[in-house]
């Protein structure tokens, strides 16, 4: 990471703050569904936000002066992957009772990759990546039921792309550390899928505020 580009690594906070501004519209639409669900939207947003933001500045950090903060970088999915999973909990509208054996699960996965991390365990990331795939999944089914309800193809299709995009990167993140030209498309294709987010946030939010008046 010595020779990580300063270019790059900078970058790197653009899908972080585009994918902040989907969230936060994402947020204020799901507000309208009561207290409970603004507030949940709320930590889901902090949690995804501060993993991103943590990876970014592990990256900076390491161009710049190449310092390595461990805990910036490993702390991504263990931050990500519970604001997902409460986020498609949200967005699905899953009732109390159901909600709360989710919980319940999710804290049971973070002890879990916990534990495994302590014991040294290699695959200890396993847990959270079910995790984040299965939330992202479901996040993804919820706002395009929304969309559809609301007949709007369009947000539809942009979410679709990022869910694509999404998995796409995952699979470049599972190959492991590649070229600088690998790592540029990687955070291309990142940047196009929160562009894509932030659209159809911005259209479903927009939708949802033109109900109340």
């Amino acid at each position: 990471m010595s020779s990580y580009p300063l270019s790059l690594a900078l970058q790197n906070f653009m899908p972080v703050l585009l994918s902040a501004a989907a969230l936060w519209n994402f947020g204020r639409m799901l507000a309208r569904d009561g207290a409970t669900s603004a507030a949940a939207a709320s930590i889901a947003m902090l949690l995804i936000v501060l993993g991103g933001s943590m990876k970014a500045f592990w990256k900076l950090l390491m161009s710049m002066w190449n310092i390595d903060v461990p805990l910036l970088s490993v702390a991504l999915f263990p931050l990500i992957a519970p604001g997902f999973a409460l986020l498609a909990l949200t967005v699905l509208r899953v009732r109390a009772s159901r909600a709360k054996l989710a919980i319940a699960a999710i804290v049971a996965v973070l002890l879990g990759s916990a534990v495994s991390a302590t014991a040294g365990v290699t695959m200890w990331k396993m847990p959270l990546l079910t995790l984040l795939t299965t939330a992202m999944l479901a996040c993804a089914i919820g706002l395009v039921r929304r969309a559809r309800a609301e007949r709007d193809s369009l947000s539809t299709v942009l979410v679709l792309t990022c869910t694509l995009t999404s998995f796409g990167l995952s699979g470049i993140a599972a190959a492991g550390a590649g070229s600088l030209s690998l790592q540029w498309t990687e955070q291309i294709v990142s940047t196009l899928g929160a562009s894509a987010l932030l659209w159809a946030a911005w259209r479903m939010r927009a939708a949802a505020a033109e109900k109340i008046i």
